[in-house]
């Protein structure tokens, strides 16, 4: 996964911890996100399934972007995932943001 991303789901994750006053919330990087998620799903458990639904989402759409031996071998399955993966991950994207925009912001 990019860098980019990576901070862009962290950006949105880290502002839910911060409202829910999460202790340096802030400060959790990429690789140490379960555990900050863990805290938020005490907290919160809508908060969490909606920015986990990101996440989870964002990882299974980078594992089939990356799966070149279904891409090269098997293009239309690769696609059809790709597409619905993607779709996924853009749901899960607007429920965050809708989220954020009605309880926090």
């Amino acid at each position: 996964m990019q860098e980019e991303t990576k901070k862009h789901l962290m950006n949105y994750l880290n502002i839910i911890g911060t409202y829910y006053k999460i202790e340096n919330a802030e400060n959790y990087s990429f690789k140490k996100r379960q555990k900050l998620l863990d805290i938020l799903k005490q907290q919160n458990i809508l908060a969490w399934e909606i920015i986990d639904r990101l996440f989870e989402s964002q990882i299974q759409l980078d594992r089939i972007e990356n799966d070149k031996d279904k891409k090269s071998k098997k293009t239309e399955l690769w696609q059809k995932e790709l597409l619905n993966f993607t779709e996924k991950r853009d749901t899960a994207k607007l429920m965050v943001e809708s989220f954020l925009k009605n309880n926090i912001n």
